[in-house]
């Protein structure tokens, strides 16, 4: 169903959204080349990617007719520091390269803060993160409403010879209950938590000592054409990193498959068995590294991630995201300590 929602004749415009994805739209996001100030890239498996959000929407801006701006939402619920929020995740956010620099897509991203905030039940929000770098589209948000929460970063686990575990298990379906649980006490101070929705008992590889799981991570495969890296040392692992023996079989920017993680655990003590699993997921898929995403104020995520020997990539490979949010029926004094939580980023969510 397509539902016309704004709409300017002076202009030729109109916004409609969608509740199932339109095949323009999906082609406007396959042609997108996403990241301007650091690692940029086309996704080549966006289709599968919109399949994992678990309640997407879909707004376009037309031009007589022509799709020329996209945004992807997704309404889902998420906790607090265990208070449950209705959410909007502002997932993807595209303008074609003939239309940009017109207003068109601030156009858009009203239309899209207003529909979606007036949708939002209380105590609700609507995230999203920005990268690092990205003034323009910063300031623009922040224009809209939306505060600046903080900052995401990356860090990139690598191995040149990664090798197969058989310790490492695949959670399966029966055991999803259980790790829900020791996930969520876990992170219980945290925001922004979907593990009833972002953990995928097939994607979560878990190490158990005596049958009982000790630590676990979620991996999700990601498949890029990858364009630049970021600052001197990007540009020169661009150039390095193919003819590199080993690494460089799987390292193909073209056509480059690499590992996104999330949902990490890990009890006091096992932290360092989070290499053992990242290593063998690159291993049984024959990937060149993984991307693990962390909010650095969360003392779970550092506890874990102190221990991890990354590798060399760490260290040459580096990115961030600003987190930005509007909150909907909370106060001042719950905002200002909102807006100081660490977060946990779903692995299902979009960047």
């Amino acid at each position: 169903m397509t539902t016309i929602i704004h709409s300017d004749p002076s202009r030729d415009l109109q916004v409609l959204l969608d509740d199932t994805l339109p095949p323009d739209l999906l082609e406007l996001l396959d042609q997108t080349i996403w990241g301007q100030h650091g690692v940029s890239f086309r996704s080549l498996d966006m289709a599968k990617m919109l399949q994992d959000l678990s309640n997407p929407s879909f707004m376009r801006l037309t031009k007589s007719g022509r799709t020329v701006a996209a945004a992807v939402r997704n309404r889902k619920q998420v906790e607090i520091a265990g208070t449950p929020y209705d959410a909007v995740h502002l997932a993807l956010f595209a303008v074609h390269r003939d239309f940009t620099r017109q207003g068109l897509g601030s156009v858009l991203a009203q239309v899209s803060r207003t529909h979606y905030f007036d949708l939002l039940q209380a105590p609700g929000v609507l995230y999203g993160y920005i990268e690092s770098g990205n003034e323009a589209s910063l300031r623009l948000n922040l224009g809209l409403g939306y505060q600046d929460m903080g900052e995401i970063r990356s860090r990139i686990f690598s191995r040149s010879r990664p090798r197969l575990s058989d310790r490492v298990e695949v959670l399966g379906q029966n055991a999803r209950p259980d790790m829900l649980a020791r996930l969520k006490a876990a992170y219980h101070s945290h925001a922004l938590c979907s593990f009833d929705t972002s953990l995928d008992p097939d994607r979560y590889l878990v190490l158990r000592r005596q049958g009982h799981i000790v630590a676990g991570a979620q991996v999700h495969v990601l498949h890029w054409q990858l364009l630049a890296l970021p600052g001197w040392q990007g540009k020169i692992a661009m150039q390095v990193l193919p003819h590199i023996p080993l690494l460089g079989r799987e390292f193909k920017p073209a056509d480059l498959r690499f590992a996104r993680v999330g949902n990490i655990f890990a009890e006091p003590g096992s932290e360092a068995l989070i290499s053992e699993i990242l290593e063998t997921a690159l291993a049984a898929q024959h990937l060149p590294f993984a991307a693990v995403l962390a909010d650095p104020r969360g003392a779970v995520e550092s506890r874990i991630l102190s221990a991890v020997d990354f590798g060399a990539l760490d260290h040459v490979v580096s990115g961030a995201f600003h987190l930005i949010g509007e909150f909907k029926g909370v106060d001042q004094h719950q905002l200002k300590q909102l807006s100081k939580a660490p977060v946990v980023i779903s692995p299902k969510d979009p960047l």
